[in-house]
């Protein structure tokens, strides 16, 4: 789905919640890129996902639900990776070089252990992505 619609770098955002009354997690996630026509740059976006979690909140199990979303959009796969940066707003190795460049994080604290999940399968699939260098910080303001 990507390959064509956004060759280069996909940056990604996604919001992580649990409803007030029945406690069950959520993750959304957008993706954003660059369409570069004749010269002329488009920013173009779109919904990739919206998915019940199941299990904790942990930063792993979040870390394998954004990788298992980025999978199936074609965003990443065993060999590539496309995404450029990661927001995630969450209220309460190799010479591949894949296309995940950074994350943008609140101040949760399972966000960093999300972002080096995901860096962990990247190194497993020989893709490069540092989650130290491509964390953002990211503060909510009232």
């Amino acid at each position: 789905m990507f390959k064509q619609a956004a060759p280069g770098k996909v940056s990604i955002t996604q919001d992580g919640w649990s409803a007030d009354t029945t406690k069950q997690g959520f993750q959304g996630m957008t993706a954003h890129w660059i369409d570069v026509t004749e010269g002329k740059w488009k920013m173009k976006a779109a919904v990739i996902g919206f998915k019940a979690v199941s299990g904790a909140h942990t930063g792993e199990n979040l870390g394998r639900y954004s990788v298992g979303l980025l999978d199936r959009v074609g965003i990443m796969d065993e060999k590539s990776s496309k995404a450029c940066r990661l927001l995630i707003v969450s209220p309460n190795r190799s010479n591949v070089i894949g296309q995940l460049y950074t994350a943008t994080l609140d101040n949760t604290g399972n966000n960093n252990t999300t972002c080096k999940t995901i860096e962990d399968i990247h190194i497993r699939r020989g893709l490069e992505w540092n989650s130290d260098e491509q964390q953002l910080p990211y503060f909510h303001l009232l």
